[in-house]
Formats: C-alpha cells, structure tokens, sequence
C-alpha cells in the first residue's frame, strides 16, 4: 500500500504541470542512470527486467525529459549552454554481452542514447573480472552456507535462497573493493573452495563478454557509443602511478584501435570517491578526456570548475519507476535543500 502511495503522489508531484514551477532547480542539470546487468531467461541471469526499463523510459518521454547522449552531457558540461534541462542520460558498466542483446533494443525502441563502459581486457578474453568470478561461486554454491574472515571479522553467509546469495555477494564485494589485487584473487579462491564451486577456465554462459565485433556492429547501429572502464577493473587508486597509465590509457587504446567513435570519457572501476583521485583526474585532462563518471550518487551539474567533470555522479537504476522518476525530478534537490536548512538552523 505504501509504494501505491508513494508512486502516486511522485507521478503527480514530477507531473510537467508541476515540474515547470520548480524547473529553476532542475534547468542546469542531467542525471545520469547507471546500469549492469540484464535479467535473461535463457542463462537464469538476474539483471534489470526489460519491461521495467521499458515501462521507466515511457514514463520519462511522458513526464518531458529529453534523453541525452553522454557525449552532449560533457560537450553541455564543458561550454556551459545550452543549459542540460533536466534530461537523462544511460550508462551500463563492465561490457557483457546481455547489455547488447537485452538491453540495447529496449533502449532503441525508446530512441533513447546509451553509453557502455568496456573493461577491455575482459573483452578481450584475458581476463574475467574478479567480482564476476565471486558472483558465480555464490550462485552456483553447492553448499548450505560458509563462513569468511574478510577484513577483519567473520562473514557468516547462509546460501539457502536467492537473496540470501545476492547479500552474500555484496558483502563480499564491499570488502574486496579495498584489497589489493593478490589478496582479491586469494579471497576469490577460497570463495570458490568454501562454496564447493570449481570456476571455470573462461567465463560460462551468464557472465560472457561482448565482442569486438559486436561493438562494431551496435555502434554502426547508432544509439550507443563505448567508453574506457580500465583493463581489468582494478581500483585505481591502489595502483602505482605506472599502473593507473596503463588501466586508463591502455583501455582507451583498445577502444580507439577496435572502434569508429569511442567516448572519450573514463568509468572509474568501482567508481567511489576513494577510489581514484587528483593523479587520475589530471591524466585524464593531459590526455583529452571531456571527464569521467563515478558511482557516487549525483547529478551532472552546469556551472562547476573544469574539475568537476572529471567526477560526475550516477544514479544507480532502482528497480522501480516512482524512485527513478524522483531522481529526475525535482523532488530530491528540494528535499535535500530542506534537509540543508533544517540542519543549518538545528546548530
């Protein structure tokens, strides 16, 4: 009853009726939508449903936002006009091949740009992500439940259902984030051996990579363009000055060498606000990038310093409209600027 309530009152209130009384709080700003995986019957794949995007994307055309490319979202950042507007813009991380075959019809149907962030070296069949890799131990468990020491305390993940899996991923993954890559690999294999999984060699269906030829064959398509994710998803800011040169640069080398147009527009691997930092943001500058995008929640504002696009936040996709639609409404920054207010006059 609550969430009929609540998606009620957010379609009246982000109504354009509405909405224009408040667009001074909403002229000079995008949001930006990130994305991962998509929900596939054939290989048992939980991801975004299609029909849920599909029914976010009619919503948003209805309710008057314009969809943007990511490349007019920078250009827009940069010059500082035509003012964003409101408008959305999509991104989906990592390149697997369900973003292209599920995802990227939804996104056509709807005439709505899509940007997609290729860790290369997974492309490329050299590597599959170690996040990907803990993500199949634990759905393919053959175990009850298993017990981890992980930064300093016992992990105890029962594996009975479904959802008791997922949180046993995300528990697992937040933990990794801030483990150099030979600890990550070693908390991968016990993973695995706890759960009674053996990982196989090259990722299994479910969790394949797109190919070159696919890119190639989307891109001539139009609709979406492909963007640098690093080459092994690793955290940048735990890497030497050395190895950062070679996520960045050399992921963006595999886009330019395989591509036509790809977006000069970095993804940081993980994407929080510890997890890259001044170093990255001035290679990314000396190296003509129009900016890069995090996984911090935020919007992509007009009117900051030139630094400020190299950190753009994202939203990630909810998994329902009424919390999407008040994202991009005005609804958020006004409740933020009440919050702001009640704590200023509390102190």
């Amino acid at each position: 009853m609550k969430g009929l309530i609540k998606r009620a009152l957010v379609h009246t209130a982000a109504a354009p009726t509405v909405a224009r009384l408040f667009s001074p709080l909403t002229t000079e700003r995008a949001t930006i939508f990130m994305l991962h995986r998509f929900e596939d019957p054939e290989t048992g794949t939980p991801g975004h449903s299609p029909r849920a995007l599909a029914e976010l994307l009619g919503c948003l055309r209805r309710h008057g936002h314009a969809f943007l490319p990511l490349s007019e979202v920078f250009r827009r950042l940069a010059d500082g006009r035509p003012a964003l507007g409101n408008a959305v813009a999509f991104t989906m991380d990592d390149g697997f091949e369900d973003q292209l075959r599920v995802g990227l019809p939804v996104f056509r149907r709807f005439g709505c740009p899509v940007t997609v962030f290729l860790i290369t070296d997974f492309v490329d069949g050299v590597l599959w992500p170690w996040d990907a890799r803990i993500d199949y131990a634990f759905r393919n468990a053959a175990r009850p439940g298993l017990e981890l020491e992980l930064g300093g305390r016992r992990l105890r993940c029962p594996l009975d259902t479904p959802e008791q899996r997922r949180l046993a991923v995300r528990e697992v993954l937040a933990e990794c984030k801030d483990m150099d890559g030979d600890h990550v690999e070693a908390v991968v294999a016990e993973v695995a051996e706890r759960a009674g999984v053996r990982l196989p060699a090259s990722p299994p269906a479910g969790y394949r990579p797109l190919t070159w030829s696919q890119a190639r064959e989307a891109e001539a398509g139009g609709g979406v363009r492909f963007g640098p994710h690093g080459r092994t998803h690793r955290v940048l800011s735990r890497l030497s000055e050395n190895e950062v040169r070679g996520e960045i640069l050399g992921s963006w080398s595999r886009l330019t060498t395989e591509l036509r147009a790809p977006l000069p527009v970095m993804c940081y691997p993980t994407g929080r606000t510890r997890d890259f930092g001044q170093r990255e943001r001035r290679l990314l500058a000396a190296n003509a990038f129009a900016g890069a995008v995090t996984a911090e929640p935020g919007y992509a504002e007009q009117g900051g310093s030139a630094d400020a696009r190299f950190a753009v936040g994202r939203f990630a996709l909810p998994g329902n409209v009424a919390d999407a639609l008040q994202y991009c409404s005005y609804i958020e920054t006004l409740k933020d600027r009440l919050l702001l207010r009640h704590s200023l006059s509390t102190h």
